[in-house]
């Protein structure tokens, strides 16, 4: 069982690791404590992840993918960022592959933005805050319900996008406490939703026969299919789908679904929009490898996709091994 005094222990482990003096308010611990109920802190503790210095836990890039970087976008012209442009959410990519890195960002033309790296960006986000633009450069303001940022904390980006969908920042003004980063970190992103090319590019895993077999904690987490479309699946075994970047604030659908063997059952509730109350969706045949989900639809009472090879990418979340090495 956790302790308060190993809750205390954890923030305090982080907070070194980012040099921060800032006590954690007793507020923002209770938030830390909901969200950890729902996320189940210590499968999270033990894969590695902490929910606190979502930001900072991002590495910075090797000189090497900069200079690559440099050399691919060379000749594209470069658009400056908007709320338009923005809109939607975001994943963060590094390597010479370009994974996904589990952090995600949901832009919202109003100005609403949140941040997320456990995979629960639709239901209670690390960061949740607003955002503006000026010129070049976005800056953000943590509210009062994030988690990992105290509130009315502050920090800037550089920002450039492709036409394509990717979204090039450059820290110009560091956060305090868990929000700290490090001046001149430079972070590569993709629109997943709605689609971009740089989102359709993010790699699946390689298929196997069989693959890992897909207990539910496997599961839970936000999953891209290269269309656009997201699929939350959370512990309370609640789902939410959407390929138009609203997946927190106004999915197209959601409800309740369940995995047997390796049978994944969805059940559409009454607050879907583009499903009618009650309709099913059935996958079979699921095999899991790494952070790919692959399935084959038998049964579709929403949409005519049966006999449909699904394939899906995790991109933040995931509680078994590889994911959050």
């Amino acid at each position: 069982m956790i302790t308060d005094d190993d809750l205390r222990d954890l923030f305090s482990q982080r907070a070194d690791d980012v040099r921060t003096t800032h006590e954690i308010p007793s507020a923002l611990l209770g938030r830390v404590r909901r969200r950890q109920r729902v996320v189940g802190f210590a499968a999270a503790a033990a894969a590695g992840v902490l929910i606190v210095g979502v930001l900072a836990s991002a590495t910075l890039l090797s000189r090497s993918e900069v200079m690559q970087r440099e050399r691919d976008t060379a000749t594209i012209d470069l658009l400056p960022p908007t709320p338009d442009r923005l809109a939607g959410i975001w994943a963060r990519q590094e390597g010479p592959n370009l994974q996904p890195t589990q952090l995600l960002i949901r832009f919202s033309r109003n100005g609403d933005v949140a941040y997320d790296d456990l995979g629960l960006l639709d239901s209670t986000p690390a960061i949740l805050g607003n955002y503006s633009v000026a010129g070049d450069t976005i800056t953000f303001r943590a509210g009062p319900e994030s988690v990992a940022c105290e509130d009315g904390d502050t920090w800037a980006f550089r920002a450039s996008l492709t036409q394509d969908g990717q979204l090039n920042v450059e820290v110009t003004e560091d956060g305090t406490g868990n929000c700290r980063v490090g001046l001149g970190t430079e972070w590569v992103f993709a629109r997943v939703s709605p689609r971009s090319q740089a989102g359709a590019r993010i790699p699946a895993d390689r298929p196997t026969d069989r693959g890992i077999f897909p207990l539910t904690p496997h599961m839970t987490g936000i999953w891209f299919r290269e269309d656009g479309q997201l699929l939350s699946l959370g512990a309370d075994m609640s789902y939410r789908a959407d390929d138009g970047g609203k997946l927190d604030t106004n999915p197209d659908d959601e409800g309740e679904y369940k995995v047997e063997g390796r049978t994944l059952t969805f059940t559409s509730g009454a607050e879907s929009i583009t499903c009618p109350d009650g309709a099913v969706r059935v996958w079979k045949n699921l095999r899991l490898s790494a952070r790919t989900l692959r399935g084959v639809v038998v049964e579709d009472e929403c949409a005519d996709s049966v006999g449909d090879e699904q394939t899906w990418i995790l991109l933040s979340g995931g509680g078994y091994p590889g994911v959050n090495d």
